[in-house]
């Protein structure tokens, strides 16, 4: 929001430069402010600015974010010497919306025209396999990113591949990819985990994640959306202990939280269900109201700033014409004086 504001008021007094730009783009992508955007992407062409690999790539990452497939394989497309960031962001753009074909016909691509990849080039295979259901083609990709690219093991590959067995009911796997990673399973990973454990109905598993989560969040202090796909799982006292983060933190984020609170607030399944779909109702629709608003004052308040821009330059331009005549006429009454 506030790079937004700043590269309003910047238009107003100097043109902006690549690096203002590529952060302005990179602000309407998580905001989904597609209008924004799209008015981003004609000053661009309004002042002539180089489109380079740079604004390229954030452009093609925008319209991705902001579920505008069509326009982000366009410039994807237009773009000259594309780099690998270039490739992986149009692969990421798929991945997001699920279209998961898509994303690995991208890949086939830049493997026509690139030798190089990286490790971020198979975390969006990966969850591109994840959302397609593609167990067997999501594993020989993180077995070729091994073996044939030599490269290095990242958490965020060991998560999409323990999310990939987990939605496929595969938990002995998935269990075993956790023992034998090199560093310790985090909260994703466990969180992925557990969510497989609530799709297949696995409430021993699902309370060994739920008790592992906890863990995290007490040594971490950080709660997040996992402990509200527990209080689905595990029951008795890792229920109120996995959920209490989850409620204190969408009513009373500056709050301690205490266990008795919890208790008498969430003691049944019941209960817990209705104040977890409350929850997420209540959440969405302020989300959804405050990013209307939002968006709409945006947009009126750019377009008005633009207006006003061009306003001024088609008055200062009137200016130099009129200066000019009145040069032109009193250089004429010389001439005849």
């Amino acid at each position: 929001m506030e790079a937004i504001t700043l590269l309003k008021r910047m238009a107003c007094v100097t043109k902006s430069n690549q690096v203002t730009l590529v952060c302005a783009l990179s602000t309407c992508g998580h905001t989904c402010m597609l209008h924004l955007g799209k008015c981003i992407h004609s000053y661009i062409f309004r002042y002539g600015i180089e489109p380079g690999s740079f604004i390229s790539n954030a452009l093609v990452d925008m319209y991705g974010k902001c579920a505008s497939l069509v326009k982000a394989r366009r410039v994807f497309n237009n773009t000259p010497n594309k780099n690998l960031t270039s490739w992986n962001s149009m692969i990421n753009c798929y991945t997001l919306h699920g279209q998961s074909q898509a994303a690995i016909s991208v890949f086939q691509e830049l493997l026509q025209n690139r030798d190089d990849v990286n490790g971020i080039t198979f975390v969006g295979l990966l969850n591109a396999c994840t959302h397609g259901g593609l167990l067997e083609q999501g594993k020989l990709y993180f077995n070729t990113m091994i073996k044939d690219y030599g490269i290095e093991l990242e958490i965020e590959h060991c998560s999409c591949l323990v999310d990939l067995l987990g939605r496929a009911g595969r938990f002995e796997e998935a269990l075993d990819v956790m023992r034998k990673m090199s560093m310790q399973a985090d909260e994703i990973v466990w969180g992925y985990f557990l969510n497989a454990c609530k799709i297949h109905g696995r409430r021993d598993l699902g309370e060994f994640a739920a008790k592992k989560l906890v863990e995290i969040y007490i040594s971490k202090i950080n709660p997040d959306a996992w402990p509200a796909i527990a209080a689905d799982v595990v029951a008795g006292e890792q229920r109120i202990i996995a959920l209490e983060f989850g409620y204190t933190r969408l009513f009373h984020p500056d709050k301690p939280v205490t266990k008795a609170q919890t208790a008498i607030s969430l003691a049944t399944s019941e209960a817990s269900e209705i104040v977890n779909e409350e929850l997420a109702r209540i959440e969405v629709e302020a989300l959804a109201e405050n990013a209307v608003t939002v968006h709409n004052a945006l947009v009126a308040e750019v377009e008005r700033d633009i207006n006003a821009t061009f306003e001024k330059e088609l008055l200062l331009e009137r200016q130099k014409i009129d200066a000019m005549d009145k040069m032109a006429e009193e250089a004429r009454l010389n001439w005849r004086g």
